[in-house]
């Protein structure tokens, strides 16, 4: 599938109209893909192709049924997410989202197939959309080499190490199973318990990933690992309270960027905009050349109506973004 990265605001608006009125509507400019390896903060957007659309816009551009997913960043990407079905537009980052009623006025017009073809991401961009948690694997299993001494966690592991193997490979499956034997052998072992609930939520099982973190946080309350990624499992089960009090907790324990960067997050898609204001103020104090901070920071200004502000933090985050690309 052909693959295009845009920004999570450069996308075009369609209405529930005649499919030419819809199409007729012009889409904004979008960046150039991210480069493999480059530090990212913040949403970017993916764009894959299911199938060509017999149908053109306005200006006789082909188009193509697809869909988009996002990694978010810090970094690295922590988590990545199925943003559903969209109109793009061939050889172009630009799309059109698709809502579910706009779904079913095209298919009733027989402009799009009924029922719509399936997808799925692959395993390697769940372990891409992922990754900060696979580093992070490295220095978990330094971890699990420093409690040799303990009986249980050196016949749990060669168990967890095989599945940190498995889990780099995108071998999925087979690395909970590796999992498994491990948390039989050492069930109260808190790094465990955070790789198997981090594999939890990067299949979409939030349920167990949120049920693997909370032991984890049981057995060591001072876990901001097991916090952070809690409050990840909650956000993607639409649970925002829930999510913010995780963070919270994880800021008083760790003070660090990501935490309050994480619930920055949270308190923008609450609609909290003086507390998202606060917090990435923090994460901008603490990591000056994050551009995400300022880009997220204007996005709340902008729902506030200070657009001075808002605009001067989105001038700093384009600076910021074109003085990372040049120095890549």
């Amino acid at each position: 599938m052909a693959i295009l990265s845009i920004r999570t605001s450069h996308h075009m608006q369609l209405k529930s109209a005649l499919l030419p009125v819809l199409l007729a509507l012009t889409a904004s400019g979008a960046t150039k893909p991210a480069h493999a390896g480059n530090p990212m903060f913040g949403a970017m957007e993916q764009l894959a192709k299911i199938q060509d659309v017999e149908f053109k816009d306005l200006d006789g551009e082909p188009l193509y049924l697809g869909f988009k997913y996002s990694y978010h960043s810090f970094v690295a990407p922590y988590r990545v997410t199925d943003d559903g079905y969209i109109i793009g537009v061939v050889g172009q980052n630009r799309y059109y989202p698709l809502s579910a009623n706009l779904i079913n006025e095209l298919q009733g017009k027989g402009q799009l197939p009924k029922p719509l073809p399936t997808y799925q991401l692959s395993p390697q961009t769940y372990a891409y959309g992922h990754i900060v948690w696979i580093i992070l694997a490295g220095f978990l299993a330094s971890v699990f080499g420093a409690t040799r001494g303990h009986a249980r966690t050196r016949r749990a592991l060669p168990f967890a190490n095989e599945g940190i193997a498995l889990e780099r490979a995108g071998n999925f499956e087979h690395a909970l199973a590796a999992y498994d034997k491990a948390l039989k052998r050492a069930p109260r072992h808190c790094d465990i318990l955070c790789r198997r609930a981090n594999l939890h939520h990067n299949r979409g099982n939030f349920d167990s990933a949120i049920a693997d973190f909370t032991r984890a946080i049981t057995v060591d309350k001072r876990n901001a690992l097991a916090l952070l990624g809690r409050g990840s499992a909650f956000e993607a089960k639409n649970l925002g309270r829930e999510a913010i009090e995780d963070y919270s907790h994880a800021i008083r324990i760790s003070e660090g960027a990501l935490a309050y960067f994480a619930r920055g997050n949270a308190y923008l898609a609450a609609a909290e905009f003086d507390k998202a204001i606060a917090d990435f103020t923090t994460v901008i104090a603490k990591e000056p050349q994050l551009a995400a901070a300022y880009q997220n920071r204007g996005l709340a200004h902008e729902r506030t109506g200070a657009a001075p502000q808002a605009q001067a933090d989105y001038q700093l985050a384009a600076t910021l973004a074109a003085a990372q690309k040049s120095a890549a």
